[in-house]
């Protein structure tokens, strides 16, 4: 008789947990939103706009004789400094912890002869182009890392411009590798 008043305490007791779970589950809400999705184009007269908050980039894959650069292009919304971050490069579906992996990136706006590069600060020195690469590339080179400057290559880069209402943003994008690669650029 103990052994069937003991069962029934499990088994009131698990059915009472799933029920509390899922009554949890129902009732608290659940947050889910997708980073939008664009491809960067190699002449910056066709670029694609990108919005604040985040957008995956997907870059074209680099020929025999040559690296690919692509662009999007941010068209600001008010006048403010803008900041920019690039980070989490990967190969584009298939992608292995293991992935060694670097680009580089710049930033421009127009200019009076065509697009003029953007001078940014990285860690206290002014430069004009951003290196980024794989976390694994990180993992496997900071060791060897005495220093990080601004030719340093790093799995996320944040830079920040200054931009009018109005005004447009190209981002250009230079991929060295022979596939195609994604990155998340975050505009804030």
């Amino acid at each position: 008789m103990a052994q069937t008043t003991e069962m029934k305490k499990r088994k009131f007791t698990k059915v009472f947990a799933l029920l509390l779970a899922m009554v949890m589950v129902l009732a608290l809400p659940v947050e889910a939103s997708a980073a939008a999705k664009v491809t960067a184009v190699t002449k910056e007269t066709k670029a694609k706009a990108v919005k604040k908050g985040k957008t995956v980039v997907t870059l074209p894959k680099a020929t025999k004789k040559s690296s690919t650069y692509s662009y999007v292009k941010f068209k600001a919304p008010a006048t403010k400094t803008y900041k920019i971050t690039l980070g989490n490069l990967r190969k584009r579906g298939r992608s292995s912890a293991s992935d060694i992996l670097a680009a580089h990136s710049s930033l421009y706006k127009n200019g009076y002869y065509g697009l003029d590069r953007v001078t940014i600060k990285l860690n206290k020195k002014k430069t004009d182009v951003m290196y980024i690469c794989s976390a694994y590339s990180w993992s496997i080179s900071k060791s060897y890392t005495k220093k990080i400057t601004a030719n340093t290559f790093l799995p996320s880069r944040t830079a920040s411009v200054k931009l009018k209402k109005g005004e447009t943003l190209y981002i250009g994008m230079g991929n060295i590798e022979r596939t195609k690669l994604c990155l998340d650029l975050t505009i804030k």
